[in-house]
């Protein structure tokens, strides 16, 4: 069996780079568009191989966009592929407690 997916790491969504708002954003437009991609090509699921989050301590608005980016992906790929891409998340080092300030 053959599996179609997409292998990405280090997002880092919240991260505030040289104190720069549309820095700040890049972030979250380079997400989206991978994930309009992964539609696009009808992948088999997308894999995120650690550090989602820039750090483990995440703003509401950070985490309140995520959850409007996620659950927008899954609306899309159900009407565009009849089924929802699975994300699958593991946990980097920017994720754990040891990494955090």
């Amino acid at each position: 069996m053959n599996a179609k997916f997409i292998h990405i790491a280090d997002v880092h969504l919240g991260k505030r780079q040289y104190n720069n708002s549309e820095r700040y954003q890049d972030y979250f437009r380079a997400f989206k568009w991978i994930l309009e991609f992964a539609i696009q090509v009808s992948v088999d699921f997308v894999l995120i191989a650690g550090d989602l989050f820039d750090n483990r301590k995440v703003s509401p608005e950070v985490l309140t966009e995520v959850f409007y980016i996620i659950r927008n992906f899954k609306t899309k790929s159900q009407e565009a592929l009849n089924r929802e891409i699975p994300l699958i998340c593991i946990e980097g080092n920017h994720d754990t407690p040891i990494y955090s300030k």
